[in-house]
C-alpha cells in the first residue's frame, strides 16, 4: 500500500500492528477495514485504487442487514449477497491508513476523482486504425522541438504520443494550464536510446521571456542507462538545486510501459513538495522519490509536458487534477468518563449485588486469588443455547464504557471468553479472545434473529430446551444467524497459543463502547495500545432488556479450562 506525499513513516508505534509489538501474528495483525455499527456487515475482500487527485479509494463487499441473501431458485441455496461497496482510504499524520476519516463504511459518500483538469488519451477519432498509422498532435499541445506525433495503434492498445527523433531534444507542452497543487500522471515507454539518452514528464512548466530555453519546470526522466529515475527542477532555463537520482529495480526494462505520477503538495506556504513515484503498469510503485524546492514552483499556474533527450519515446494517457491533501484525524481511544461504582465490581471474594447468572453451575466458577474465574462450558450459537455461567448486569440508561482484564489461553476450537452484551440467547454481542484454527485471535461476535432467503420457507433450527430466549419457535423470517470478525493480535506469541491453557498467563484488555444501539469493541495487550474492532447494533426483543457481564464458552468437549477476570469497570462517556 502505497503511503501518500503528506504521510510520514509511522515512528509512535510499531509499523506492522498499531496494538502494540505483534511480531509473528497471523496475517499481521490489524484490518484496516472494520464495520462500525450501521447496515453493512462482512466489510472485507478489498482492493485499492487510486483516483486521479491521488485519493486512495479501497473497494469491497459487504452484507446489508436484513437483505443478506440472493433469491435463488433452488430452495436449498443460501448465497450470501455481498454488494460492492466503495470509501476513501485515508492517512493519519502518524503513517496509519484508515477508511473514511477513521469512521468506516459509509452509507452515503463523494464520488472519485475521474474527470481530469486536463487530459489526453491520444486516441484517434476512428476506431481500429492500421497498426502504425499516424496523425498530427490535436490543438491540446504546444510542439517545442522534436519529431511528435500521434501513432494511432491498434483496437487493443488504443493510440499514444510518439517522439521519433533519437537525437537531440524533443518537447511537447500542454495549451492548458493547471493551477498550484496538482498531481500529473502520464503512461511512457523507450523505444530506442542514444548515448545519455532518457524520456520523462514535465510538470509547472511555465514559459519565460521570447524564445525557447528559457523555461521554468520540473522534470521527472527515466535514465535507462544507469536505470535510475532522476528529477530536475529549472528556474529560467538553469539547474536549481541540482539533479536528484533514485536507482531503479534491477530488472527495469524500459522498454515495457511505465506509470509516472509527479504530486505537488502546496498545502505549507512556500514549501512545496514534490512526489515522484514510478510504477509499473498495475500501479504498483517501483520507485519513490520526495523533495522539496523553492516557493517559485508554487505561485503560478503551469503546463504539463513530455520530454525526451537522445531517445525515440512513447506517452500516453495524460491528465492532471488538483491534487488531495487529506490527513485523516488522529485515531484516538475515546476517553473514559468517571467510574460507575453501582456497576463496577473488583471481585474482592464475592460478587456484588448487581450481578445475577443465567444456567449458573457452582462447579465451574469461583474466586481465585483475588480474580473470578470461569470454567468454558457450553456455546450460544445458534440453537446451542446451553452455555452456563453467563454473569450478567443491567446496563446503564445512558452511554457508558465497560472494561475487563481477562487472563485466558485456549487451546482448543471455539474456546472463547471476555465481555458480553445480552438481551437473551438470540440477541446478544460478545468480545474476547478465541481459539479457532489452532490460533489464538480477538473475536467480536454477534447473534441475532434475521430473514432466511426467499425461496426458503422454514428454519433449518429449533432452540434447545435450555434456551432463554424470548421468541420460542424459530421461523423463516425470524432464524438464528451468528456473525464473526476477527483480528490476529491476540496473543503475541502464536507459537505458544494455548501451552498455558490450564494455568494462563495470557492477560488482554477488553472494552465495550456504547453509543445508543452501537456497541463498539476496543482491546488491548498492555492497557496502552488500544485497537477498535468490529462494531455491532443491537436491539433487544421484548420483554428481554439488554444486560452486560462475562462470558465464557466452549462449543466442543474441550470445556476444562479456566478464564481469569480481575475485574469489571463500567464508566460514563465524557
Amino acid at each position: 500500500m502505497e503511503r501518500p506525499l503528506a504521510q510520514p513513516v509511522p515512528t509512535q508505534r510499531p509499523s506492522h500492528d498499531p496494538a502494540g509489538d505483534n511480531v509473528g501474528a497471523q496475517g499481521g495483525g490489524y484490518p484496516t477495514l472494520k464495520q462500525n455499527g450501521n447496515k453493512w456487515h462482512g466489510v472485507g475482500h478489498n482492493a485499492i485504487i487510486t483516483d486521479l487527485s491521488g485519493q486512495e479509494w479501497i473497494v469491497y463487499h459487504g452484507v446489508e442487514a436484513n437483505n443478506g441473501w440472493v433469491n435463488a431458485s433452488d430452495p436449498n441455496a443460501r448465497i450470501t449477497y455481498r454488494q460492492l461497496l466503495m470509501d476513501r482510504l485515508d492517512w493519519t499524520a502518524d503513517g496509519w491508513p484508515v477508511v473514511n476519516n477513521g469512521a468506516g463504511p459509509s452509507v452515503v459518500n463523494h464520488a472519485p476523482t475521474t474527470t481530469p483538469l486536463f487530459g489526453d488519451h491520444f486516441n484517434v477519432p476512428n476506431s481500429c486504425p492500421p497498426s502504425g498509422q499516424s496523425s498530427k498532435l490535436n490543438a491540446n499541445w504546444s510542439v517545442l522541438s522534436g519529431t511528435w506525433d500521434i501513432n494511432a495503434g491498434t483496437c487493443t492498445i488504443g493510440g499514444f504520443a510518439e517522439q521519433t527523433a533519437t537525437t537531440g531534444q524533443g518537447l511537447i507542452v500542454s495549451r492548458a494550464t493547471t493551477p498550484p497543487g496538482y498531481r500529473a500522471e502520464c503512461d511512457l515507454r523507450l523505444e530506442k536510446a542514444t548515448a545519455n539518452g532518457h524520456y520523462g514528464c514535465l510538470s509547472s512548466y511555465r514559459h519565460n521571456g521570447t524564445t525557447h530555453g528559457s523555461d521554468t519546470y520540473v522534470a521527472a526522466f527515466i535514465d535507462p542507462a544507469h536505470k535510475t529515475l532522476v528529477t530536475a527542477p529549472y528556474q529560467n532555463g538553469h539547474l536549481l538545486g541540482g539533479e536528484q537520482a533514485t536507482p531503479l529495480p534491477t530488472n527495469f526494462d524500459p522498454s515495457d510501459w511505465h506509470h509516472l505520477s509527479m504530486d505537488e503538495d502546496v498545502s505549507q506556504p512556500g514549501k512545496p513538495r514534490f512526489r515522484f513515484t514510478l510504477s509499473d503498469l498495475n500501479r504498483d510503485p517501483l520507485v519513490v522519490q520526495q523533495r522539496s524546492l523553492p516557493a517559485v514552483f508554487r505561485q503560478y499556474s503551469g503546463s504539463v509536458g513530455l520530454l525526451t533527450i537522445n531517445a525515440h519515446a512513447d506517452f500516453d494517457n495524460v491528465t492532471t487534477a488538483l491534487l488531495d491533501t487529506t490527513i485523516a484525524p488522529s485515531q484516538q481511544t475515546p476517553p473514559l468518563g468517571t467510574i460507575l461504582n453501582a456497576f463496577s465490581d473488583e471481585f474482592n471474594n464475592s460478587l456484588k449485588p448487581q450481578w445475577s447468572w443465567i444456567r449458573e453451575d457452582p462447579t465451574k466458577h469461583a474466586f481465585v486469588n483475588g480474580q473470578l474465574s470461569i470454567i468454558v462450558n457450553g456455546d450460544l450459537y445458534r440453537q446451542a443455547n446451553n452455555a452456563t455461567n453467563l454473569l450478567l448486569e443491567n446496563q446503564p440508561s445512558t452511554n457508558y464504557v465497560i472494561e475487563t482484564k481477562i487472563t485466558f489461553d485456549p487451546n482448543a476450537n471455539y474456546q472463547q471468553a471476555g465481555l458480553l452484551v445480552y438481551s437473551d440467547d438470540d440477541h446478544y454481542i460478545k468480545v474476547g479472545p478465541f481459539h479457532g484454527d489452532s490460533l489464538n485471535k480477538m473475536l467480536s461476535g454477534h447473534e441475532s434473529l434475521e430473514p432466511l432467503p426467499s425461496t426458503v420457507t422454514a428454519c433449518d433450527v429449533q432452540p434447545s430446551p435450555t434456551s432463554n430466549i424470548a421468541l420460542k419457535t424459530y421461523t423463516r423470517d425470524q432464524c438464528p444467524n451468528e456473525g464473526e470478525s476477527w483480528d490476529y493480535f491476540t496473543n503475541p506469541n502464536p507459537t505458544v497459543n494455548g501451552s498455558t491453557a490450564s494455568n494462563p498467563t495470557v492477560t488482554d484488555w477488553l472494552r465495550i463502547y456504547r453509543n445508543g444501539n452501537v456497541y463498539t469493541p476496543y482491546v488491548s495487550l498492555d492497557n496502552k495500545h488500544w485497537v477498535k474492532g468490529a462494531a455491532w447494533s443491537l436491539t433487544a426483543p421484548n420483554p428481554f432488556p439488554i444486560k452486560i457481564g462475562l462470558f465464557a464458552f466452549s462449543g466442543g468437549p474441550a470445556n476444562t479450562i479456566p478464564a481469569y477476570f480481575d475485574y469489571v469497570h463500567v464508566y460514563s462517556q465524557p
